[in-house]
C-alpha cells in the first residue's frame, strides 16, 4: 500500500514539474506539491516531519508562479532538520492584507539561523539585479543555494518590485519565510 502511495506521489510531482507553461497554477497546486514532497521525505526520514496548511479557499485559489511552496519546504528539511530525536512541524499560513494582498509565512520549528545569517540571505534576496549575482558566492555565502535568490526574482519579475520574499530567525522557535504576492 505504501508503495502504490509512493508512487502516486511520485507520478505526482513528475506530472506538476512537467506542467505547461501558461498553465493557470495556484496555491492549491503548490501547496499539493509541497504535502507529496513532504509525504515522499517522511518515508525517507520515517514520518519525523508534518505539514500543516492554514489557508482559506480564497487563497488556495489565487493564482502564483509555479514551484514555490516546495524548495522552501525542502529548505526547512534541509537545514532545520536536527536528527531522529525530533519532529519537524512545517506550517504554511496567511495573512489577508487591506492593500488585496496576502502573506503567506511558511514557518518550521526546527534548527534556527542566527539573525546575522537570516540578514545576509536577505540582503542578496533583496537585490534588484539577481540574475548578475554568482551562484557559486551566492551558495557559498548562504549555504542555502540558489533556490530562494530564484523565488525572489521570479516574484519580482511577475508581480512587481513590492512584492518579495524574506527570511526571519526566531529565536529558539525556527525559521519564517514570507512571501507578499497579490491576491489574484
Amino acid at each position: 500500500r505504501i508503495t502504490f502511495r509512493c508512487a502516486m506521489s511520485v507520478w505526482k510531482i513528475f506530472k506538476y514539474s512537467l506542467k505547461k507553461q501558461g498553465e493557470q497554477n495556484l496555491i492549491r497546486h503548490e501547496v499539493e506539491y509541497a504535502a507529496n514532497y513532504i509525504f515522499l521525505q517522511n518515508i525517507r526520514y520515517d514520518n519525523r516531519f508534518t505539514l500543516e496548511v492554514s489557508l482559506s479557499e480564497q487563497v488556495l485559489n489565487t493564482s502564483i508562479i509555479p514551484l514555490v511552496f516546495q524548495p522552501i519546504v525542502e529548505n526547512s528539511i534541509k537545514h532545520g532538520f536536527r536528527d531522529y530525536n525530533t519532529h519537524l512541524h512545517i506550517k504554511i499560513e496567511e495573512i489577508l492584507l487591506e492593500t488585496n494582498d496576502v502573506l503567506i509565512r511558511i514557518t518550521d520549528n526546527g534548527a534556527t539561523l542566527s539573525k546575522e545569517h537570516a540578514d545576509e540571505i536577505n540582503y542578496l534576496l533583496q537585490q534588484t539585479n539577481a540574475s548578475e549575482l554568482r551562484p557559486d558566492r551566492i551558495e557559498q555565502e548562504t549555504d542555502s543555494g540558489i533556490g530562494l535568490m530564484n523565488i525572489a526574482e521570479r516574484l519580482r519579475l511577475q508581480y512587481g518590485e513590492q512584492y518579495y520574499l524574506k527570511i526571519r530567525s526566531e529565536g529558539n522557535l525556527g525559521t519564517v519565510v514570507e512571501m507578499l504576492i497579490p491576491l489574484l
